[in-house]
């Protein structure tokens, strides 16, 4: 029973109320006024009250609503004890919940229980033992990947500040460019002005030139008059000059100068290119929570760069030998025709090399031919791609898995064959100097994984 300080009296009138005891023989609720009359009424039932600890003799009685009994049973099935009301052979929303199970009595379970204690005790114990260093690894990694979140958050933010000013410099460059080549190649904003003073300039001039035409034969004004004529002069020059281009511009009204792009298309496919720049993409490497193998995050990296660095990976266990046994057919039965696969192969003095290959595993007895098959040493941290396109990878039935043959003399490859799987590798290992040497390591695991690629 829950010592719940939010219960409700299980009276209908009061059942808003809050309860403040429970009565372990009726069962129910009761709120304090109900409490009083059932302490009055009912002195030998026992209640508590529930702001307090459940008293131990509570734990006697069944749980079940309406089942006012001792717990004289244990259920199998569901490993709960029971009263006899739950074993009742009327099943309904009350009795019977436990009709069809497998019952004993309480005592039948006393050693099955002690020795279950006793690895419980144990388990508990280790868990306590590590549970701190477990916690504080957690409490590591979460630091990590949030200071990682934020170098990422930060770098996203760099990237688009950037952008965002290379798009202003570039629409400050095109405007000024425009400015440029209409004030150039037409004219600027302050000829406008100009012509509009045109005409008065024109009156002002013929009305000065008319008042020296009248003042002509005064010589005491003489410097003056002449004065004015240059100045009507140079003023009709410059309303020459400026009628000049009112007459070259007056019939261009069509512009010749655009804008590229133009093409709405053409806008617009670049706007979605903005619009869907950038991916945050979730590495989903994670062959490393179910490798047997890959202990080490460098390895995981080193594979992703190896095999695509611009994609994410998901990675499905085709086989493995600590589990699938050491059979060839075995072998051939899980792995062939899977699609891209990875090999790795743990070898028992620690070293740890595989196989790449994009191609499709059989038996079928031939070579398949490919540039893109690589084998490696992930303790070397060491990729050897193949030098031309053929003997890439052969396929047997009487092979456990395939050769990757890496040339002629300078020839680095993985070999696996033989009655035992853990028997042989052909360079493996060393992946090798300039000689065709023959070496053989035992394996303490190898697992084949089928490869997709995600985007």
């Amino acid at each position: 029973m829950e010592n719940d300080n939010n219960k409700k009296c299980s009276s209908e009138k009061h059942k808003e109320v809050k309860a403040i005891s429970y009565c372990q023989n009726c069962q129910v609720y009761l709120c304090n006024k109900c409490d009083i009359f059932h302490s009055e009424l009912l002195k030998n039932h026992h209640s508590y009250k529930i702001d307090k600890d459940i008293p131990e003799n509570l734990s006697l009685y069944c749980n079940e609503k309406d089942h006012p009994l001792k717990l004289e049973y244990f259920c199998r099935n569901h490993n709960k004890l029971c009263c006899g009301l739950c074993l009742c052979k009327i099943k309904d929303e009350k009795y019977g919940q436990h009709t069809d199970c497998d019952i004993c009595y309480i005592k039948d379970i006393k050693e099955e229980k002690k020795s279950n204690l006793k690895k419980n005790m144990k388990l508990l114990e280790d868990l306590s033992n590590n549970i701190n260093e477990s916690i504080n690894k957690v409490k590591i990694i979460f630091e990590k990947i949030n200071k990682e979140k934020e170098e990422l958050k930060l770098k996203i933010q760099k990237i688009f500040t950037n952008i965002r000013n290379e798009i202003n410099n570039r629409e400050d460059q095109l405007l000024i460019e425009t400015d440029n080549i209409y004030n150039n190649k037409y004219f600027k904003e302050e000829f406008i002005k100009d012509i509009e003073k045109l005409p008065n300039k024109i009156k002002k001039s013929l009305e000065k030139g008319k008042i020296i035409d009248k003042e002509w034969n005064n010589d005491n004004r003489l410097n003056i008059i002449i004065n004015d004529c240059i100045n009507i002069e140079n003023n009709i020059n410059n309303i020459n000059l400026i009628n000049d281009k009112i007459n070259s511009h007056k019939n261009d009204d069509s512009l010749i100068i655009k804008f590229y792009p133009g093409n709405e298309n053409e806008i617009k496919s670049f706007l979605e290119k903005i619009k869907n720049f950038g991916k945050i993409s979730h590495n989903n490497f994670n062959i490393n929570t179910i490798s047997k193998i890959l202990d080490k995050e460098q390895y995981c990296k080193s594979l992703k760069n190896w095999i695509d660095p611009n994609k994410d990976l998901k990675f499905e266990l085709l086989y493995r030998l600590s589990e699938n046994g050491e059979a060839f057919s075995k072998i051939h039965e899980l792995c062939d025709n899977k699609g891209p696969t990875l090999t790795l192969f743990h070898i028992k003095d620690g070293n740890k090399v595989g196989i790449y290959t994009p191609l499709i595993l059989d038996n079928k007895s031939n070579w398949k031919n490919d540039m893109n098959t690589f084998i490696f040493n992930l303790n070397k941290n060491q990729k050897f791609k193949k030098l031309k396109n053929d003997c890439s990878l052969y396929c047997n039935s009487n092979y456990g898995i395939y050769t990757a043959d890496f040339g002629n003399d300078s020839i680095k490859a993985i070999k696996l064959y033989g009655n035992e799987i853990n028997s042989y590798y052909e360079n493996g290992l060393d992946i090798l100097p300039n000689n065709r040497e023959t070496k053989s390591y035992d394996l303490e695991e190898m697992e084949v994984y089928k490869i997709s690629k995600i985007n």
